[in-house]
């Protein structure tokens, strides 16, 4: 079953935060749609081990039968808590089938390519060596932070991939169940030096450092988990979005209150300078002049038609005089 968090050939354009915000976005839109279509091919059996950075561990399926029921009715059914993926991290067991680079960022037609190249350089090493090679165990580790494949006994980490970097997430189910995702690579030559993403250094040499994108599938064999990856996956994107778009409104609040203090602070010293001034003009004068204007007092601004309506000149929204925080980040 495959999810598309994010579009990444548009994130080579603008800031590496907007793009963040685009790609984090994306998911969130395309996995409403994915929830029934995932709890039907759920397996009710779990299999390797899962268990999140503050020592807490359960199955896939350990909400039981509610699950089906919430799915029903339109809610979401994640399997962890957010506590587990945002100040932890949930860990599978899978056995590692290989990657390679593909053309496309996202697209399940890719990703099974991609499994039939790897099958058909399993069969060739079989054909040549007599024996089926045995598949690497590995860890996957997934947060809000990224996704991680490390060794299970060294915890030495393989590959280590930012969420904004996957582009695309699938489950397969045949023979066997394999769980894949696309991310982007990013290759740095120095001469012959090439420093990727993942810190592994090959050969030696000097130049002006070039970079180079690539996006490389990778391929794990899990019978009983695989769509559990994968929708644990689509939980920390979910979570990744919210706590963004969270910072964001707290940055755009932040920001409008320093503007409304700053705008204090310019109307308090032009009261003081009207205030001076006046004083400078005989009292006759000035009160001859604010009745024929139909002022009463000289430091008083009656309420235009806007502010009575509830918005201000500047087009802030207000509600009883207070900012009201929906228009304004609108």
């Amino acid at each position: 079953m495959p999810y598309q968090p994010a579009n990444s050939s548009g994130s080579t354009g603008g800031s590496k935060t907007a793009a963040k915000m685009a790609q984090l976005k994306f998911w969130n839109k395309q996995n409403n749609n994915k929830q029934l279509q995932q709890d039907k091919d759920k397996d009710s059996a779990n299999e390797g081990n899962i268990s999140s950075g503050n020592n807490t561990s359960g199955g896939g399926s350990s909400n039981g039968g509610d699950s089906k029921s919430e799915s029903k009715s339109g809610k979401r059914n994640w399997l962890h808590t957010p506590e587990q993926l945002i100040s932890g991290h949930a860990v599978y067991l899978v056995k590692f089938f290989g990657n390679l680079s593909v053309d496309q960022p996202k697209g399940i037609e890719v990703v099974k390519e991609a499994i039939r190249k790897l099958q058909f350089a399993q069969q060739m090493k079989k054909a040549a060596t007599g024996t089926q090679e045995k598949f690497t165990k590995l860890e996957i580790t997934i947060s809000i932070k990224g996704v991680a494949i490390q060794e299970p006994r060294t915890h030495k980490i393989l590959h280590q991939f930012p969420l904004y970097n996957i582009s695309y997430c699938a489950d397969e189910k045949g023979v066997k169940k394999f769980f894949s995702f696309i991310a982007k690579t990013v290759k740095t030559r120095e001469g012959e030096t090439t420093i990727t993403t993942n810190g592994h250094t090959n050969g030696s040499g000097n130049g002006s450092p070039k970079t180079e994108e690539t996006h490389e599938c990778f391929v794990f064999i899990s019978n009983k988990l695989a769509s559990d990856i994968t929708l644990t996956i689509g939980q920390a994107f979910d979570l990744a979005y919210r706590k963004y778009m969270d910072s964001t409104e707290k940055t755009n609040l932040s920001k409008a209150q320093q503007q409304i203090n700053h705008l204090q602070q310019t109307v308090n010293q032009y009261k003081e300078r009207l205030s001076e001034l006046s004083a400078k003009l005989p009292k006759a004068e000035l009160d001859a002049m604010l009745f024929k204007l139909g002022i009463k007092d000289i430091l008083e601004a009656p309420p235009t038609n806007e502010l009575q309506n509830g918005i201000d000149a500047s087009g802030e929204a207000l509600s009883n005089g207070k900012l009201d925080e929906d228009k304004l980040l609108n």
